[in-house]
């Protein structure tokens, strides 16, 4: 038997622990712009790109994937429910048909943009009154999961 005080503990090595910072961003709309969101890149290491339903349009998104690119950013697609009036906070009632098309169409809308600039989305955040509905309704929350997947 081998005494334990003769095993050689293995060499503490430091933890690397690693946070990522993440806003939301292209929240601008046509001729209302939210410019204060881009004082937050330099502090981030991913970014949630609007994919034009709740806020973005194309313009907005593309000179969002341009600075995500710029700064070496991750990027995931924010997609919400269509309600720009009421910026993505109203519930709406979709069957599982309607949540699929509405999740698939706009993170394709951003994954085609995001080729220009050779980058892919790597993640989704949902919006707003979409992101408490699947929180609170696993089927909700299963027909964005069945989306995303697809």
């Amino acid at each position: 038997m081998i005494p334990l005080s003769s095993i050689r503990k293995e060499q503490k090595q430091e933890k690397q622990i690693i946070i990522d910072l993440n806003c939301d961003l292209g929240q601008s709309f046509g001729v209302y712009k939210n410019d204060q969101e881009l004082e937050l890149l330099k502090y981030v290491s991913s970014v949630n790109i609007s994919c034009g339903s709740h806020a973005g349009d194309p313009v907005t998104i593309m000179n969002m994937l341009k600075l995500a690119s710029e700064n070496n950013l991750s990027v995931g697609a924010h997609i919400g429910y269509p309600d720009i009036q009421g910026f993505g906070y109203r519930n709406m009632s979709l069957n599982e048909e309607e949540l699929q098309a509405l999740v698939v169409y706009q993170i394709g809308a951003l994954n085609s943009l995001a080729k220009l600039y050779n980058l892919t989305v790597e993640y989704v955040r949902p919006h707003g009154a979409m992101y408490v509905q699947a929180a609170k309704d696993f089927k909700t929350s299963l027909g964005i999961a069945k989306s995303i997947a697809k």
